[in-house]
């Protein structure tokens, strides 16, 4: 156990050794999404991916970013193909899957908690997401869709993470994320999305 505090003590050192102002970023995740307010809905793997600018705000230890984002948002859900063959009726069920892709633009707040454990974050703030399309998997088929669906949509981002730096221009993080998503004007499945999960992070110091 005392090897273990020294352990973490070394790394709180030497994380966040120099003074990041503006940063760059890129990530990738690996989430669970699901409608809300559904009770059938199960749940579904996408991804999500974006490339984002951090600026400290003043000489706090509050950041803002903002960047570009793609987000994805699914479900699976129980499907019946009813067959009448004659006087009988055959009934295949089968798993059906909606994933819905959007592009997104954060403003996100994001706070080091620096005097508790150095290197950990706390992010959180708003994104407006913009429809790509949507994919609809089933029954051995496939199709890909660019309607039916709010053209905008407004989503809520929050996010713990922890960061270290490799070098003096480098830095690497892992977060746990998630994303409320509300369409505007329309309801995707049960009125809104949502995905929580990984992301990993490269972030290059630009001064």
């Amino acid at each position: 156990m005392k090897y273990l505090l020294f352990i973490i003590m070394f790394l709180n050192l030497n994380a966040f050794a120099q003074d990041e102002r503006m940063s760059m970023s890129a990530h990738i995740g690996y989430c669970m999404s699901n409608t809300l307010f559904s009770e059938t809905a199960q749940s579904n793997f996408c991804y999500n991916a974006g490339i984002e600018l951090r600026h400290r705000l003043g000489v706090s230890n509050f950041f803002l970013q903002s960047g570009i984002r793609w987000n994805e948002y699914g479900f699976q859900d129980m499907r019946n193909e009813y067959i009448v063959d004659g006087s009988n009726t055959i009934v295949n069920s089968y798993m059906h899957e909606s994933t819905i892709f959007l592009l997104s633009i954060p403003i996100i707040t994001t706070y080091k908690l620096k005097s508790f454990i150095p290197g950990l974050t706390i992010s959180a703030g708003p994104q407006l997401s913009f429809y790509m399309f949507s994919k609809s998997e089933g029954f051995d088929d496939v199709i890909f869709s660019s309607g039916n669906y709010a053209p905008t949509s407004l989503s809520f981002h929050t996010a713990v993470g922890y960061e270290y730096a490799i070098s003096e221009k480098w830095i690497l993080g892992a977060e746990v994320n998630s994303n409320f998503n509300f369409p505007i004007g329309w309801f995707f499945g049960s009125e809104g999305e949502y995905n929580c999960g990984l992301a990993l992070t490269g972030r290059y110091i630009l001064k």
